[in-house]
C-alpha cells in the first residue's frame, strides 16, 4: 500500500499534525474537485444535468448502503446527524408515559431531541455507563421504556459498546433501538441488519472524510410504513415526478423521509469519498485506526500522570482520550500542541486525540514526545497553592458564580486568598467548584441559588445573606442574561428581564453591599459589563442599554465613595469563549456585514485581568480600541451611523 500517494490527497497532510477526525476532518482534493464540478453545472438549467445528479444520489445511497451492510432502499438522506435523529423521534407514534432511555454522558443532540418530546407525555431519562452497556441496561428498569438511543462511539471518551448486543437487547424486550454512529462508521464495520438496530444515523463531515452538509438515516424496512412522515414534500410519494397525482401516496421507501431537492454537491462529494476509502480497502483502513489507537494507548500509559479516559481494551474505536494530570495548565498545554503544528481537541482537561488512516506512527511519535518533554517543563504547571492563605476571614461575594466568566473569577481570588460565596443557578457546577476549591486551595465556598426572576426569591436571598456572620471584602457582578435584537424589536416581557437581570438585581446588591454586607476592611465593587453598553450595534441595543445602566450606576456610586476607602471598578470585558458571548456573535453575523477574525479571549486571562484591576483599584479597565471606539461615538456620532448603515443587512418594510 502506498501510503504517500494517499497522503497526497489531502492537502492537511501537508501542513502538520492533524489528529481531530472526530471533530470535522478535511476532504481530499478530489472530493473538493467533483463538489466544484457539480456547482459548475448549476449555471445550466436543471434540466440539462437534473437526470445526471439523481445517479449521483442514488450511486451514493448504494455505496452507503453497502457499507452499512443495509438495503439501498431503508437509506434517507438529510442535512446532518441531527436532523436524522429528530426526524426519528417526530416519526414515531409516541403515547403519554412513554419513557426513553439515554446515557447520561451523550452528545448534546442525542439528548436535546428526546427531552425536546416532553410535551407529548414522553419521559426521557439519563443513565451512567460505569459498566459494560448491556449489563447496565439488564439493572435498569425497563416498564414503560419504547426506545434507547445510544452513540455506538463515545465522542468525548471513546468508549465503543457491542452494537449487536445493544440490538439483541432491545429486541428480546421489545424496545426500539437508536444508534448515533457518526463516531463508528468509517473507523469499524457496521452491519445494521446483523446488529438487527432500528435506526442509526450519521453523517459525512468525520471518519467519512466527506464534506459538511450531509448526513443519513437508516431504517429497518419493515418498520417505514409504520411511522409518521413528519416533513412532506413531492419527493416523498412513489412517482415524485408524476405531478397529476391527487392522492398522496408515500413511498415505500426511506425516502419518503427525504421531502425535496437534496444537496447534491455535498453528496456528489460524499460519493466521492466513499468512492476514494472503498478504492483504498475498508479493512485495510479499519486495521490502520484500530493500530492507531492501540500504539496511542501504550505510549501514554508510558507517560507519567496521564489517565486514559476509557482503559478497556475490548472495543477500541478510532478515538483516544486521556486527562491531564491536574498540576498541567490545559490552555498552556494546547497552545504547546498548536506550536508543534499538531491539532487535536480540548475539553476542559480532557484530551482527545482521533488519527485517520492516513496518519503515520512517525506523526503520532511526534504527539507522544510533545506532550512528554512539555510535561517537564514548568511554564505549563498550575499556580501553586499558597498554603499560607488558609482558612483566612476575607470574604468575596460573587452574583453570577456559576457562568463561564464567573467560575473564573472565583477561582483567581481563590488563588489570592479569598472564601467565596457563590450566587448562581446551577447547583451542579456550583457543588463541582465547591470541591474544586476546598479541595485545591483549603478555603471555604458557600453558595446560595435563587431564581433572580422572583422578586420573592430575591427578597429571600439577600435574608439569608444577612443572616450569614461573614461579611465581605468585595461584591463581584458578573451575572446576566443575553439578547440579540432591535428596540424596535424586543417586546416588553423580553425587555423586563433584561433590565431586571442586567441592571436592577446588580444595583440591588451594590446597594445591599454598601449598607449591611460589606466588612470593615471592604475593597469595593467589581462589575463585569459588555462593550456594548456605550457603543453597541443596533442588534444589541436593548442588552447593551442595560450594561451601559450598570456602567452609569457603578460611576455613581464610585462618586459618592470619594471620600470612603471602597472603590468601584467598571471592567469592560472583551468577547470571550462562552456560549452566551458566540451566541450574540452568530446573531451579529446573520445581520452584518464583517469581516476579520473574531478573536475571542479565554474566561480564565479575563478573569484573571479583571481581578488585578480591581485589587489594583483601578476604577475603568478597557481596551485602547475599545477607548478609541468610545470616543468616537461621543464626537463623531454621524460618522459611526454611516458605518454601521453600510454593514448592516435588515430588510427593509
Amino acid at each position: 500500500m502506498n501510503l504517500k500517494k494517499y497522503r497526497e490527497l489531502f492537502p492537511i497532510s501537508q501542513k502538520g499534525c492533524f489528529l481531530n477526525h472526530a471533530a470535522t476532518a478535511p476532504v481530499s482534493y478530489a472530493t473538493i474537485n467533483s463538489m466544484k464540478v457539480l456547482c459548475d453545472q448549476m449555471q445550466e438549467p436543471l434540466g440539462k444535468h437534473f437526470y445526471e445528479s439523481l445517479g449521483i444520489l442514488e450511486h451514493t445511497r448504494r455505496l452507503l448502503a453497502e457499507l452499512l451492510s443495509a438495503n439501498a432502499g431503508e437509506i434517507a438522506f438529510t442535512p446532518n446527524t441531527s436532523t436524522a435523529l429528530s426526524l426519528i423521534a417526530l416519526a414515531i407514534d409516541w403515547k403519554p408515559g412513554d419513557r426513553i432511555l439515554v446515557p447520561r454522558n451523550e452528545f448534546p443532540s442525542n439528548r436535546y431531541i428526546w427531552q425536546n418530546l416532553k410535551s407529548k407525555g414522553v419521559k426521557c431519562e439519563f443513565f451512567d455507563l460505569d459498566h459494560p452497556l448491556s449489563e447496565v441496561l439488564e439493572s435498569l428498569d425497563l416498564s414503560s421504556v419504547k426506545l434507547i438511543s445510544i452513540s455506538l462511539v463515545s465522542y468525548l471518551s471513546g468508549q465503543r459498546h457491542d452494537i449487536n448486543a445493544f440490538g439483541a437487547f432491545c429486541r428480546k424486550h421489545d424496545i426500539l433501538s437508536c444508534v448515533d454512529a457518526i463516531q463508528a462508521v468509517g473507523t469499524i464495520p457496521v452491519d445494521v441488519h446483523q446488529a438487527d438496530i432500528d435506526f442509526l444515523a450519521g453523517g459525512a463531515q468525520k471518519w467519512l472524510l466527506g464534506p459538511m452538509g450531509c448526513g443519513y438515516l437508516y431504517i429497518r424496512k419493515d418498520l417505514i410504513p409504520k411511522l409518521h412522515v413528519p416533513l412532506v414534500g413531492w419527493t416523498s410519494v412513489r412517482y415524485p415526478e408524476n405531478f397529476d397525482l391527487m392522492q398522496l401516496d408515500f413511498s415505500p421507501e426511506a425516502t419518503r423521509f427525504e421531502p425535496g431537492l437534496l444537496n447534491i454537491a455535498s453528496i456528489g462529494g460524499f460519493k466521492n469519498s466513499l468512492e476514494e476509502l472503498k478504492s483504498i480497502g475498508w479493512k485495510f483502513i479499519y486495521q490502520r485506526i484500530q493500530n492507531h489507537s492501540i500504539f496511542l494507548r501504550e505510549g501514554i500509559k508510558q507517560i507519567s500522570g496521564i489517565t486514559l479516559k476509557y482503559p478497556h481494551e475490548k472495543y477500541l474505536s478510532g478515538i483516544t482520550s486521556f486527562d491531564l494530570p491536574k498540576h498541567i495548565h490545559p490552555k498552556k498545554f494546547q497552545a504547546s500542541l498548536e506550536k508543534e503544528g499538531i491539532t487535536v481537541t480540548m475539553r476542559n482537561s480532557t484530551v482527545r486525540v482521533s488519527p485517520h488512516f492516513y496518519n503515520t506512527q512517525e506523526e503520532l511519535l511526534q504527539f507522544l514526545y510533545t506532550i512528554d518533554k512539555n510535561f517537564q517543563k514548568k511554564r505549563l504547571f498550575l499556580p501553586k497553592e499558597k498554603k499560607e492563605k488558609l482558612q483566612t476571614d476575607h470574604w468575596v461575594l460573587i452574583n453570577g458564580v456559576t457562568g463561564t466568566l464567573g467560575k473564573e473569577i472565583a477561582l483567581s481570588f481563590a488563588q489570592k486568598g479569598y472564601n467565596i460565596l457563590g450566587i448562581g443557578r446551577n447547583q451542579d457546577i456550583l457543588k463541582t467548584l465547591k470541591n474544586k476549591i476546598e479541595k485545591n486551595y483549603s478555603l471555604q465556598f458557600e453558595f446560595l441559588t435563587a431564581d433572580l426572576k422572583n422578586s420573592c426569591e430575591v427578597s429571600l436571598l439577600i435574608e439569608k445573606l444577612k443572616q450569614k456572620s461573614q461579611r465581605y471584602d468585595a461584591l463581584i457582578n458578573c451575572s446576566g442574561i443575553a439578547y440579540a435584537g432591535t428596540v424596535s424589536s424586543i417586546d416588553t416581557s423580553a425587555l423586563q428581564d433584561l433590565i431586571h437581570l442586567n441592571t436592577i438585581i446588580p444595583a440591588e446588591f451594590m446597594r445591599q453591599f454598601m449598607q449591611t454586607l460589606k466588612s470593615d476592611k471592604a475593597i469595593g465593587i467589581l462589575n463585569i459589563i459588555s462593550p456594548s453598553g456605550r457603543f453597541s450595534l443596533p442588534l444589541l441595543g436593548p442588552y447593551g442599554a442595560t450594561h451601559a445602566a450598570l456602567w452609569t450606576l457603578g460611576e455613581s456610586l464610585q462618586y459618592e465613595l470619594t471620600k470612603e476607602s471602597q472603590h468601584v471598578t467598571t471592567f469592560v470585558s472583551p468577547p470571550m469563549h462562552s456560549p452566551m458571548q458566540k451566541t450574540i456573535g452568530r446573531q451579529l453575523l446573520r445581520y452584518f456585514s464583517l469581516s476579520g477574525k473574531f478573536n475571542y479571549s479565554h474566561a480564565e486571562a479575563i478573569a484573571k485581568q479583571a481581578v488585578d484591576a480591581f485589587l489594583a483599584k483601578k476604577s475603568l479597565v478597557l481596551t485602547l480600541k475599545m477607548r478609541i471606539m468610545l470616543l468616537l461615538n461621543l464626537f463623531f456620532p454621524q460618522w459611526i451611523k454611516s458605518k454601521i448603515r453600510k454593514k448592516w443587512k435588515r430588510e427593509e418594510k
